[in-house]
């Protein structure tokens, strides 16, 4: 095993002991190794001391500099703390895969440091990485999706690569070609990447990496499943494919989309995700669980609990999904919030009894709010707890930023529905994140499908808000928006990947 970080911490210290650095910088950083900084996906960096909301202002805050790249970042940068140690400085990285098929590592720090600590390319025929990596912090690994292109789509072969931490090289015995079987009715079924695609970001647990893959290519008339398969690795010998578990192998459809959110996951090792429009028959004896939310086992991947809507036909008909938004679990409680769904409605769960289906309602969920957003879900729920009560925010299409309340005294929403909406009037939906020294001074970052980026008070986002890119636009203007690209707050800095293959990066000007 690759115990690159205990080494790594080990020398770290003897030189700052020698060299006399203070390591009170690095109390404001944590690493952030997968998609929404936890598998809670709680969107949430508690451990934020710099950023506040008396300096996040105009006068104070905004664009230092960019890191360019060879193609856009989908899905998230994340954040490796005391990187390495040159020339008298530690630095901090950030890891970035793109959809040209590369895995950069970059200085998170200095504006005049621009080239890349490493920079790994897959290959020329590796399409994108659809979906954020995931760091095995322990051994020094990085897991990477890659698709190769066919023509000019990427519905090639699709492999999982894994990668050194600190050099950017492809380990020994990786990749492995994402290939399953599993039976159906009609005999073994069998995994088609030119039909699947992996939006969601991959996760790690107990030294497992998971992938979920959704129906990116399918056109009319063409049959594909959600999938999530388990994959183990040992430097040597290779990737050890795991369990494998398909949402409708007697059906069609139930793709894991989750817009780029990766899957959730509790402290017992369970799974938590969405699935689409498509076959539901769970309640007839049935094993196809499209329209769903699914709670799984780790690692044998076996179907511990599930929810589906009353009304999951009529909306599955209609191509309203049930999944689209992920889900992030609240912080503090047995509750998964599913964000806004297709159909308008978003659903609190209780994660010790999920609810399973009620044929003509209603619902046996916690909480079903209806009308919270249009047929476009939001792109990514997030949570916050200020020690007292705690919050989700969802930032749906043609509506302002909602935020919930989450009251420990009904075990729910409450009041049940929107507790504060924000009052600036862009209605563009988008991305958040939320950045917290513990319990204080919350900010709620927003990436505006406008390209605007936005700062508010988390505890009131109907407050004005604090800061934004257009309020000195020649400084620090977005230049465009990707796909599903997170914002990642992490020591006083903001990261934001945008749709020219670029890494703009926001912080406390000098």
């Amino acid at each position: 095993m690759m115990r690159f970080n205990l080494l790594r911490i080990l020398t770290l210290s003897v030189l700052l002991a020698t060299v006399g650095i203070g390591t009170s910088p690095a109390t404001a950083q944590v690493y952030v190794t997968t998609q929404a900084y936890d598998n809670n996906r709680s969107g949430e960096n508690s451990s934020e001391r710099i950023l506040t909301p008396q300096n996040v202002t105009v006068k104070r805050f905004g664009m230092l500099f960019s890191r360019q790249l060879d193609g856009n970042v989908n899905g998230q940068v994340l954040y490796v703390p005391d990187y390495s140690y040159y020339n008298g400085v530690i630095r901090n990285a950030i890891i970035a895969s793109t959809t040209a098929g590369s895995l950069y590592a970059f200085d998170a720090d200095s504006a005049s440091n621009s080239l890349p600590l490493w920079h790994l390319q897959f290959g020329a025929q590796s399409g994108r990485n659809s979906c954020t990596p995931v760091i095995d912090e322990y051994n020094g690994i990085i897991y990477v999706l890659t698709q190769d292109a066919v023509t000019s789509t990427d519905t090639g072969n699709i492999y999982l690569h894994a990668v050194n931490l600190y050099n950017g090289q492809e380990l020994n015995g990786s990749p492995i070609q994402i290939q399953a079987v599993v039976p159906s009715k009609t005999g073994p079924l069998t995994f088609n990447s030119s039909v699947q695609d992996c939006a969601a970001g991959l996760v790690l647990v107990n030294g497992n990496v998971y992938c979920a893959f959704e129906d990116a290519y399918a056109g009319p008339g063409s049959v594909w499943q959600g999938w999530v398969i388990g994959y183990s690795f040992a430097n040597g010998s290779g990737f050890t494919q795991g369990n494998v578990y398909c949402t409708t192998p007697n059906g069609n459809g139930g793709g894991i989309t989750m817009a780029g959110q990766g899957i959730a996951a509790d402290s017992a090792g369970n799974l938590y995700f969405t699935t689409g429009v498509g076959t539901f028959d769970a309640y007839l004896g049935g094993n196809d669980y499209a329209m769903s939310v699914i709670k799984l086992t780790t690692p044998n991947l076996k179907i511990k609990d599930y929810f589906t809507p009353y009304d999951e036909a009529t909306q599955s008909n209609n191509n309203h999904p049930m999944g689209g938004s992920g889900v992030t679990l609240i912080p503090g409680t047995q509750r998964l919030f599913d964000g806004d769904t297709g159909f308008g409605a978003a659903f609190v769960l209780n994660t010790s009894n999920l609810g399973k289906f009620t044929e003509f309602g209603p619902d046996k969920a916690v909480q079903r709010i209806n009308n919270i957003c249009g047929n476009v879900p939001a792109e990514n729920p997030v949570s916050f707890s200020d020690g007292t009560v705690s919050y989700v925010y969802v930032w749906p299409k043609n509506q302002p930023i909602e935020q919930f309340r989450y009251d420990s005294t009904v075990n729910s929403l409450w009041p049940a529905g929107v507790y504060k909406y924000e009052t600036n009037g862009d209605k563009g939906g988008g991305l958040l994140t939320v950045s917290a020294n513990g319990t204080k001074n919350a900010i709620l970052w927003c990436i505006s499908n406008h390209n605007i980026v936005r700062a508010f008070n988390a505890s009131d986002v109907s407050q004005p808000e604090l800061w934004d890119s257009q309020q000195d636009a020649q400084r620090d203007a977005l230049n465009s928006i990707g796909l599903s690209q997170f914002p990642v707050v992490d020591n006083g800095k903001l990261y934001i990947p945008n749709g020219t293959g670029q890494i703009q990066v926001y912080g406390i000007l000098p």
